[in-house]
């Protein structure tokens, strides 16, 4: 492991830290209410300016390096900074929903976001990058593969539109719009770390582990928790605790889309909260915050938008009470009122659930095996999926946590939310549940998003239950020992709780291995992100890979994705044909090339192919077809598609071998015969 590359890597950490703060922090001053606030809001305002600039410098159809599109999203935001700063000539009006109690100081201060982001660190410190071999360390996973296609994409097209991912880069799926806010902002992230687009993603997960969620959970614990100072310390390590989310994230998929979606869900919520609560120009300056926050969720991962739409929902029957509370309405009209609510509500989700743009979402299908009461166990123990272990302790926080905000009627709402998420996953994770695609289906049906939903819902509950062991042991010290007494108990309290919460596994004399949620995590982090990975590329075919490339230069290589060697276009630029795994056995090139590429001689529509697609050379990373074993990559080989591939060898006309080591072979294709 190189010290210069983890140099370089946190470099690049700083600069990208200040490139998604900057934007976005100059539109929070001018609309915002304090500087705390506007500096955890400005990674998801940053974030829609970025991709509204790549979508208006996609219009021009002109190659454009990311500093023009960093720059543009300067431009806009001290734009909207001027636009915002016009005075009115009145103090903007604080409205009936705080004059009935909701409070204008909720928000966090700069010290309780410093504690948020500390924490953030150091679980990022702890799980994520000591898991890593080198910062260039990148999960071997179909997903993954992908993610970093599109990102390429971008790098080498000049061309950051999410309505045109990936349309100007051949070889790469392509379409129209596609949530690639986090494609975008790895992209921009490349130019700091001289276009290596692996220790780019790195640096963009980092921070989203670190700043961006950390920050969000402070902004809308600080309004949830006003006047509580317990739960909103607390906040801090309950926020990167549960392993659901967001950390399963890096390893299932992987899911980078929905991690950055899901992690601006707090600020939306917030932001939504925030409208309701003001009045005249105040009141348009958070609804053009809310509109940029909404272009986020929906650049990033648009089921991001539904979840925030769950969390918001105490925030509208609050407003719906205190709405009837100032007309003085009898008890009659305010339940009408709430009924009618939430018939608005269930009528919006059954609109959007039969658009039929959201079709091809909503029916996929995971075909969940689990019983009605294996889901619940799943839950309660915060084990949402097969890759995660239960965390007994912080469920049992969770639960307390319940029990305590059930009986607060102000904050009883968080308790609706968690039933309602729980709902969503049970539907989503048992097999023969009613209407479960009614239910889940804007989560693609999956329940490690659907768990990722009910592991943020449960983090509020684990702040009170925190809060409330907290009390309960500075209770047993006694007031006469002192302030200094009393805050090394407190000290000590959280320490042990966060190193229970976040212990990693460990082998216990007499009675064998203890996994833990951390422990089984950072295990699963190690072995996918590994250099050395024996599901994707090894050390070995690393070294033959580079002998590779200085003989093929930019050349287009015929390759076998499944063998590992799908991800090289996103990972290292390679110019291979097939940038995918598993490969689709309805594509042409494979049904051709796959199972007749070794009759190249004899075979003119094989010739034909070969020809149209300028393939030079074909590279195999295990020429005997015994990939998958052992794998972490979930997707077995598939001999029959390539038999045309591998029954290669040095004798087979119109092939020279060029490089041979162990079972990994470099052929060039004969130019004659195909000419």
């Amino acid at each position: 492991m190189s010290y210069v590359e983890w140099l370089s890597y946190f470099m690049a950490t700083s600069m990208m830290g200040l490139s998604i703060i900057v934007p976005g922090y100059i539109v929070g001053r001018g609309a915002l209410r304090s500087k705390a606030i506007a500096f955890c809001a400005s990674p998801c305002l940053s974030i829609a300016l970025y991709s509204v600039a790549g979508i208006v410098l996609g219009f021009s159809g002109k190659s454009v390096s990311a500093i023009a599109l960093i720059m543009l999203a300067l431009l806009f935001s001290f734009l909207l900074r001027i636009l915002f700063s016009v005075k009115s000539g009145n103090q903007a009006k604080r409205s009936a929903y705080i004059q009935l109690g909701h409070g204008e100081t909720g928000g966090p201060s700069f010290g309780i976001v410093g504690i948020y982001v500390f924490s953030g660190l150091i679980a990022s410190f702890a799980y994520y990058l000591a898991c890593l071999d080198g910062p260039n360390s990148f999960a071997n996973a179909s997903d993954t593969c992908a993610h970093l296609n599109y990102v390429r994409a971008f790098v080498e097209s000049g061309s950051y539109s999410v309505l045109k991912v990936a349309s100007s880069a051949s070889l790469v799926a392509t379409g129209g719009f596609y949530p690639a806010a986090w494609h975008v902002l790895v992209a921009i992230a490349a130019i700091f770390t001289r276009f290596s687009i692996t220790m780019a993603a790195n640096v963009v997960n980092f921070l989203i582990l670190v700043l961006i969620f950390p920050s969000a959970c402070a902004l809308l614990l600080g309004k949830v928790f006003t006047g509580k100072k317990t739960e909103l310390l607390v906040g801090a390590i309950a926020c990167v605790c549960f392993v659901g989310f967001p950390w399963v994230f890096l390893v299932w998929g992987q899911l980078v889309s929905n991690l950055l979606g899901f992690a601006l869900v707090p600020v939306f919520v917030f932001l939504f909260d925030e409208l309701l609560s003001t009045q005249g120009l105040r009141k348009m300056q958070h609804a053009a915050c809310l509109l940029l926050a909404i272009l986020a969720l929906v650049f990033a991962q648009p089921n991001a938008v539904f979840s925030a739409g769950i969390f918001c929902i105490p925030s509208i029957f609050k407003a719906a009470q205190l709405i009837c509370d100032r007309r003085n309405c009898g008890m009659a009209s305010k339940r009408m009122l709430l009924a009618t609510v939430a018939a608005g509500i269930i009528a919006v989700w059954l609109v959007l659930y039969k658009a039929p743009f959201m079709r091809g979402v909503v029916s996929f299908d995971w075909r969940p095996n689990s019983s009605l009461a294996q889901s619940v166990a799943n839950a309660l123990c915060l084990a949402y999926g097969s890759l995660q272990t239960a965390q007994p302790f912080l469920a049992i926080l969770v639960l307390f946590g319940f029990i305590r905000l059930a009986a607060d009627e102000s904050r009883r709402g968080l308790c609706g939310v968690y039933l309602l998420c729980l709902l969503i996953y049970l539907a989503n994770n048992t097999s023969g549940f009613p209407h479960s695609h009614v239910l889940s289906g804007f989560w693609y049906n999956d329940p490690y998003r659907t768990g990722a939903m009910l592991a943020m819902a449960s983090i509020p509950l684990a702040c009170s239950g925190m809060s409330a062991l907290l009390k309960a042991v500075l209770g047993h010290v006694r007031k006469d020992g002192g302030p200094i007494c009393r805050g090394c108990t407190c000290a000590t309290v959280i320490a042990v709780s966060t190193l229970a919460l976040l212990f990693p596994s460990y082998e216990l004399p007499g009675y064998g291995y203890r996994r833990t949620g951390f422990g089984a995590f950072s295990e699963l982090m190690t072995s996918l992100y590994s250099y050395d990975n024996t599901g994707g590329i090894d050390s070995e075919e690393w070294k033959f890979l580079e002998r590779t490339r200085a003989i093929v230069g930019n050349s287009l290589i015929l390759n076998i994705p499944e063998d590992g060697s799908g991800s090289l276009y996103g990972v290292s630029g390679m110019n291979i044909l097939f940038r995918r795994y598993p490969a689709d056995p309805q594509d042409p090139a494979v049904a051709v090339l796959g199972k007749r590429l070794s009759k190249l001689s004899d075979d003119s529509e094989v010739r034909c192919k070969v020809r149209a697609m300028a393939i030079k050379y074909v590279m195999m990373l295990d020429c005997h077809a015994n990939i998958g074993e052992g794998s972490t990559v979930s997707y077995a080989n598939q001999p029959d598609l390539w038999s045309g591939v591998y029954s290669i060898d040095c004798d087979t006309p119109g092939f020279d071998l060029l490089l041979s080591e162990g079972d990994m072979r470099l052929y060039r294709i004969d130019d004659e015969l195909v000419n």
